[in-house]
């Protein structure tokens, strides 16, 4: 049984500082509480600041040259969502913040119709995720636990982020009086539109968590 010294870790877990107890085999870093030899190194290196910001560039063309002509029934996959649930599980919050909000101010500015709109739901949808990776369990105390943990909260993460959208996508629609009605058919919009978004969401996921984290772990800073 791992005994924590909680003042310990709030004292530093939230400020990006790394806090090492005195075992041979546990290390408590920014939000993971894992084994030192397999467990995620969330520091973040100048090479994995380059890293994020080449992935959140690709994954925004991407979002607009290329799933425009991957619909499945109509939709396609918001593919920021997918990047920040995985970055948000390696990195360190404030970290997964930026990200979120980044990603989120660049689709406001080039196709939004609300500024500050996608900035502050990609931000809250990333304190969400990281929120979610804070939850500590036997599971999740080495990397595979760890991703494990994440493949299962991720339907569940997709799928509230895509209500979220479309509910407060609704408000705003209404509050600019661009509609007059907030939902006809609730039932048959979740079914059309928010599952099969889930879904496709819940499958990008899928193929690029293991490279994703893969790459990350390779960039980052080695410690002696």
């Amino acid at each position: 049984m791992i005994k924590l010294n909680f003042k310990k870790i709030f004292s530093g877990s939230f400020m990006g500082e790394e806090k090492n107890i005195k075992s041979d085999t546990i290390i408590v870093q920014d939000r993971l509480i894992v084994p030192d030899t397999e467990g995620f190194d969330t520091y973040p290196s100048k090479k994995r600041i380059i890293f994020s910001t080449i992935i959140m560039i690709l994954a925004l063309f991407l979002q607009e040259a290329f799933f425009n002509d991957l619909r499945i029934f109509g939709v396609k996959p918001f593919f920021p969502i997918v990047l920040i649930y995985i970055f948000a599980f390696v990195s360190e919050l404030r970290t997964a913040m930026i990200f979120g909000a980044c990603m989120g101010l660049y689709i406001d500015i080039v196709y939004g119709r609300f500024l500050g709109f996608y900035g502050l739901i990609l931000l809250y949808s990333a304190v969400l995720a990281s929120l979610i990776s804070m939850i500590p369990s036997k599971e999740t105390e080495n990397r595979k636990g760890k991703i494990g943990f994440m493949v299962v909260c991720a339907p569940a993460y997709f799928l509230s982020y895509t209500v979220a959208e479309s509910f407060f996508a609704r408000l705003m629609l209404m509050y600019s009086n661009s509609t007059s009605s907030f939902y006809i058919d609730y039932p048959a919009h979740f079914i059309r539109r928010i599952l099969p978004v889930g879904a496709y969401d819940f499958l990008i996921f899928a193929v690029l968590v293991w490279p994703l984290v893969f790459l990350w772990k390779k960039a980052g800073k080695q410690r002696g």
